[in-house]
Parts: C-alpha cells; sequence; structure tokens
C-alpha cells in the first residue's frame, strides 16, 4: 500500500531521522565527555600553573627538593599543554560534529515535512479526482439505465406483450373458425322452417278469398 500511495519514500526519510538523531544523540554524549575532560585539563593546568608561580615567587630560598618539583612541575605542565591542546581539540571537531548533524537532522526533518505534505496534497487530490470519478460513474451509469436499458426493457416487453396478444388473437380466431359452421346450419334451419309456416299460413287465406270472389257474382246475378 505504502508503495502505491508513495509513502515509501516518506518511512525512507522517517528512518533517516531516526539514525540523525541517534547519531546526533551519541555526538552529544562524546561532546559532553570531550567537554569534561577538557575541563578536568584546564584545571589540572591551572593547578600547576598555581604550583609552578608560588616556587617561582621563592625562587631566592629553593633548596633541592624545591629544584626537583619545580622541574616535575615544568614537565607535567608541558604534558598537561599537549593535554589540554588535544581535548580542546577534540571537543572542538565534536562541537563541528554535532553542529553538522544538527543541520543534517534539520534538513531531514523539513524534508519529511515537505514531503509528507506533498504525499497529503496527493491523497487529497487524488481522492478528490476519484470522487469526481465516482460521480460521474455513477451520473453515466444513470443516464445510460434511463436512455438505453429502460428503452430496450420497454421495447422488448411491449413486444413480449404483442407477441402474446397475437398468439391469444389466433387461438381465439382458431377456435370461431372451429365454432363457424355448426352456427350457419342452425342459422339455415331456423330460417327454412319459418318459411314453410308463412306458406301455410298464406293457403287458407288465398282460398277464403276465392270463396268471396266468387259469392259476389252470384249476388249480383240474383238481384
Amino acid at each position: 500500500v505504502n508503495r502505491l500511495t508513495g509513502y515509501a519514500a516518506i518511512d525512507q526519510l522517517k528512518g533517516s531521522v531516526g539514525s540523525a538523531n541517534q547519531q546526533l544523540q551519541d555526538v552529544k554524549g562524546a561532546l559532553a565527555a570531550a567537554k569534561a575532560e577538557y575541563d578536568e585539563c584546564l584545571a589540572r593546568q591551572s593547578q600547576l600553573h598555581r604550583e609552578v608561580t608560588a616556587l617561582l615567587q621563592r625562587k631566592s630560598s629553593w633548596v633541592p627538593a624545591d629544584v626537583a618539583r619545580f622541574t616535575q612541575l615544568y614537565a607535567a605542565e608541558h604534558e598537561t599543554e599537549a593535554a589540554v591542546a588535544g581535548s580542546k581539540a577534540r571537543y572542538s571537531q565534536l562541537g563541528d560534529e554535532a553542529e553538522r548533524l544538527q543541520l543534517r537532522l534539520v534538513d531531514l526533518i523539513r524534508e519529511r515535512y515537505q514531503q509528507e505534505q506533498l504525499w497529503s496534497d496527493n491523497i487529497r487530490r487524488a481522492s478528490t479526482w476519484w470522487t469526481w470519478g465516482l460521480m460521474g460513474l455513477h451520473f453515466a451509469s444513470f443516464v445510460t439505465v434511463y436512455t438505453v436499458l429502460e428503452p430496450r426493457k420497454r421495447a422488448a416487453l411491449q413486444a413480449a406483450v404483442a407477441d402474446m396478444l397475437t398468439h391469444h388473437m389466433q387461438n381465439l380466431d382458431g377456435k370461431l373458425m372451429q365454432l363457424m359452421p355448426a352456427g350457419a346450419a342452425a342459422s339455415a334451419a331456423a330460417g327454412h322452417g319459418t318459411g314453410h309456416a308463412g306458406e301455410q299460413q298464406q293457403q287458407p287465406q288465398q282460398q277464403q278469398a276465392t270463396k268471396s270472389a266468387g259469392s259476389k257474382p252470384a249476388d249480383s246475378s240474383k238481384q
């Protein structure tokens, strides 16, 4: 995940900051020890200088022991001066090293802060683009569903309903065609029976009319 998001470089910077801080602490410890050694050398040099000064003040009254002591103090003073110079050089060197490590630590912390800020900005920018991308994808899906899929679904549903109605009407027409011959025969039979009854009713009426017409001339001849 850190490699994908680019946070691995920040982890490396964190490790560098920790290592530089540890080095700085070690150098600061050595610097404190060097300072203590330097102060001790200065104190010993100061003590030797006081003793030498005291001997020189009473040089006129020296005894052989004072001469021997002066010789020892003079040699010790030269050794102390060399120790003071060495401890001072070491103390100065460690001080420069501590200052260099301090500056390096500050630079690493600043670089880490900048990288974290850049990483945060990139993640924020990427999340914003992802949000807009998801919103666009959702909108595109919405438009696709209601402009492409829904019309197709509606057309498919209408076609299915039309096919079902067509099939149902075809079945109904078939049943009606099967029922048509029996219905036509019944209608014809009913029409024939009605015509025969009408003829039977018309025959007595015609006979009665004929009789009436024949009786009228006979009555006129009698008159």
